[in-house]
């Protein structure tokens, strides 16, 4: 009788095989619980959820995975799935990043970076940063990049940024790769070497860098503008010996409008050199619109040759208040042929335009001077870009 009832019953489920209760549960493992928070939270193969997938990233991170902690912490730092808690977010990233996890190190080097839940403490957050970066984290990488570059926290040491960058740029992190083109154009800490530099600018452009685009417009249009554009003495000139310049790539034409068009001011600035140099149809009414976009975001290059498009009426009205207007503001990045251009203007302008002018600069008629730079920021290192929350183990 016993062995018959034996017969019928069911048999024992294997030890790897998960009873129906524990499968309607879900997983216990927590690289799986992980793995099932994470799709949950991009909506990998499953509808996106952001509380489900909390749900199972605290259940991996409560056992102690690091790259569930930092998952977690990224959740709490955006508000997706909980309510956005800078306290608890640094909490789970301090747990991963004591474990070692890059990501989660990086993400506290940049919490203090900003003085976001924390005081800012720029000396910290190298700290984390250097531990991300030599552990092979691009972004810590970049931003350490540009802080030797800049001198922020560490000593300014351009052997050093090129080197960070370098370790960036391979692992394919475009600002990296657009900021050694950079380094590259403007022989800062190298020796200028233009193929270098365009073979980082067409790295990052390939990934959509729409100023490593622009640059490179810049790079291989422009080459030594100072040879094309200026005498002998420094002073601005209109005409230049087309043949001299090299054929343009139509593609790269294109990338550069997409860019300027995206309101890319160095972008808009090459824009405009095309097309006042003729180089694809001679317009210099839309030069000057391409230059006056640019000098609008304080494009000291395009301020300067729309000052002159004013000065001489090259496609708009002759103005020459607006065009002593346009020389002081790219004046005042300390280009020395706009100071030129300043002090010929006001041999020429009556008291009263020379008032009326700079009433308009003090009032702040177009932007503060720049020159092109790195991420469009102009002419000094730029400061991170805003991804910083890498949710990737």
């Amino acid at each position: 009788m016993a062995a018959g009832l034996g017969a019928l019953a069911l048999p024992l489920p294997l030890a790897s095989e998960p009873t129906l209760l524990e499968a309607a549960a879900g997983p216990s493992d927590p690289a799986e619980q992980y793995e099932l928070g994470r799709k949950y939270f991009a909506g990998d193969g499953v509808d996106q959820d952001y509380e489900e997938a909390v749900k199972w990233l605290r259940m991996a991170a409560e056992q102690g995975l690091g790259g569930a902690q930092n998952h977690l912490g990224a959740a709490y730092a955006m508000g997706k799935g909980v309510t956005r808690s800078m306290d608890d977010a640094l909490y789970w990233y301090r747990l991963a990043a004591a474990q070692g996890h890059s990501k989660a190190q990086a993400n506290l080097g940049f919490a203090y970076y900003y003085g976001d839940g924390v005081a800012q403490d720029l000396v910290e957050a190298a700290r984390w940063l250097r531990m991300a970066g030599e552990r092979g984290e691009p972004r810590a990488q970049f931003q350490l990049g540009l802080s030797y570059a800049m001198g922020e926290a560490v000593p300014n040491d351009f052997d050093e940024a090129r080197r960070w960058f370098t370790l960036a740029a391979e692992q394919g992190f475009r600002e990296a790769q657009s900021a050694l083109g950079l380094m590259y154009e403007r022989a800062d800490g190298v020796q200028q070497d233009f193929e270098q530099a365009a073979k980082w600018y067409l790295e990052a452009a390939d990934q959509g860098d729409t100023t490593a685009k622009a640059n490179l417009c810049g790079l291989i249009e422009l080459g030594q503008p100072s040879e094309t554009y200026f005498d002998d003495e420094g002073r601005l000139t209109i005409e230049t010996d087309l043949n001299d310049l090299p054929e343009l790539d139509l593609d790269l034409v294109d990338t550069c409008r997409a860019a300027a068009e995206q309101g890319d001011a160095d972008a808009q600035f090459i824009m405009g050199m095309f097309s006042a140099m003729g180089r694809l149809v001679p317009d210099l009414h839309g030069a000057a619109r391409w230059y006056s976009l640019a000098a609008e975001q304080g494009h000291a290059e395009a301020q300067l040759r729309l000052g002159a498009a004013c000065s001489l009426g090259l496609g708009v009205p002759r103005d020459p208040v607006k065009a002593y207007v346009w020389f002081r503001l790219s004046a005042e990045s300390g280009n020395p042929v706009a100071q030129s251009e300043v002090e010929a203007s006001k041999r020429t302008l009556t008291r009263s335009q020379l008032k009326k002018g700079e009433r308009r600069v003090q009032s702040g008629c177009g932007a503060t001077a720049r020159s092109r730079g790195l991420l469009t920021t102009g002419g000094s290192w730029a400061a991170p870009i805003g991804e910083l929350l890498s949710l990737n183990p």
